[in-house]
């Protein structure tokens, strides 16, 4: 969770707060297209690892990377997906690499910080959309980001119509209608 970046919280304090038997942390890298992530999955009472891992790919791999990581997790919880459960992790994300990029590049804390880094947000989800029309995630992302800037900036309408029509494409695209 990105609340709790950036954060000197330890691994039990993370499970307290969030009421859960186990805690995933770690890092994403990048250098050109070249990945280094690292992934740990802690148990909440002691705070040792039950699994960990770091793999070192080309950008384009990302989205294996992801599938690899959440089945490699479930069997270290010994935990059999169904066929629904396991659906969100076999495509959380556009398999454009290049829309990935452009939902990635927002500044995770822009969204408390000003009108500017919500624009930039709001226009690097609209490139991820742009290339790839199906992307959920940047509908929802353009949605969030709208919706921060009508609440805390400027309460137009053109960002409540902006919020509104990005949820109704994300809950369109998202539930695979066409």
């Amino acid at each position: 969770m990105l609340a709790f970046r950036d954060k000197p919280l330890s691994v039990i304090e993370v499970g307290q707060q969030l009421r859960a038997a186990f805690v995933l942390e770690g890092s994403v890298r990048r250098a050109g297209n070249r990945l280094r992530i690292t992934a740990r999955l802690a148990e909440t009472q002691t705070g040792h690892s039950v699994w960990a891992e770091r793999c070192d790919r080309q950008l384009e791999d990302v989205f294996a990377i992801q599938d690899e990581i959440a089945q490699n997790i479930a069997r270290a919880l010994r935990v059999m997906l169904s066929d629904q459960e396991s659906g969100p992790l076999k495509d959380p994300h556009s398999r454009r690499a290049a829309a990935y990029d452009y939902y990635l590049r927002w500044p995770p804390g822009c969204l408390s910080v000003s009108t500017q880094g919500l624009e930039f947000a709001r226009q690097m989800f609209a490139r991820a959309i742009v290339i790839d029309p199906s992307y959920a995630a940047a509908f929802a992302g353009v949605a969030d980001v709208s919706s921060f800037l009508y609440m805390y900036f400027e309460a137009s309408k053109d960002n409540l119509r902006e919020a509104a029509t990005a949820s109704r494409q994300r809950d369109r695209v998202g539930s695979g209608i066409g």
